[in-house]
């Protein structure tokens, strides 16, 4: 078996202790794995700084070429994918509280650059993007979201309301209008205490139903909407969601 010795311990290790290096002439680093990652815990502080200067002074081109080698290998980065999705799935869920701090942090920090870049980018893609969002407002996670939005918007209280809490409200309802009883498919939300009469974006207050019944109730309170039609409500029970 093929030995190299370090240049920096001196020991006499075989190379499956180097990391390969094209540079060079037997194609592997002068000094052992183990010494290099002594070398990077010690100067811990001192690498990030030169890396950090090394990516200014480059960044421009290091965003191109990665721009470039992304484009040119997207096939071989999605073979791998599915064929190691597993072992990627897990490993995103053991490091998932720390992804989402990082990415938390990291947005808090550069907020302004984020949003100059995105503003930039909807204005290089503008067709695209409207697009690709009147598809996703299309799919069951986009018509909650949409609709957790404006539930927002009308509240008087500002209380918040997720999209999470909107997809339980739509799946209750199991695409039955629980006003007049007909079958419908992409209805409303309704607040059955109306916001104009203090009613609130609890998940409790919220129904989801057809749009007729929906314009026809506006303001009403729920026994004045139903004395006018004649019939029982089947407000649907989700306090166990």
């Amino acid at each position: 078996m093929a030995k190299k010795r370090c240049g920096h311990c001196g020991k006499v290790k075989t190379l499956s202790e180097f990391s390969k290096h094209a540079c060079t002439k037997d194609g592997y680093r002068s000094q052992c794995k183990s010494c290099i990652k002594q070398y990077n815990q010690d100067h811990k502080d001192e690498i990030a700084v030169r890396q950090a200067r090394y990516y200014q002074d480059r960044k421009d081109d290091l965003l191109e070429r990665a721009k470039q080698y992304y484009c040119e290998h997207r096939d071989e980065r999605i073979q791998y994918y599915y064929e190691h999705i597993d072992e990627i799935k897990k490993y995103r869920q053991e490091r998932r509280d720390d992804r989402i701090a990082y990415a938390a942090q990291y947005r808090q920090e550069h907020k302004d650059e984020i949003s100059v870049n995105h503003a930039q980018y909807y204005q290089d893609h503008k067709e695209d993007v409207s697009k690709r969002i009147a598809q996703y407002h299309k799919t069951t996670n986009g018509k909650a979201v949409r609709k957790a939005s404006r539930a927002r918007r009308r509240s008087t209280n500002y209380d918040y309301v997720s999209a999470d809490t909107m997809k339980e409200v739509m799946s209750a309802s199991d695409n039955i209008c629980p006003y007049c009883g007909n079958l419908f498919t992409d209805g409303h939300i309704d607040h059955i205490v109306p916001v104009s009469k203090g009613g609130t974006n609890e998940k409790n207050n919220l129904v989801y139903c057809c749009a007729t019944c929906n314009h026809r109730k506006h303001s009403k309170s729920l026994e004045e909407f139903m004395s006018q039609t004649g019939r029982l409500a089947l407000i649907p029970d989700i306090s166990h969601l």
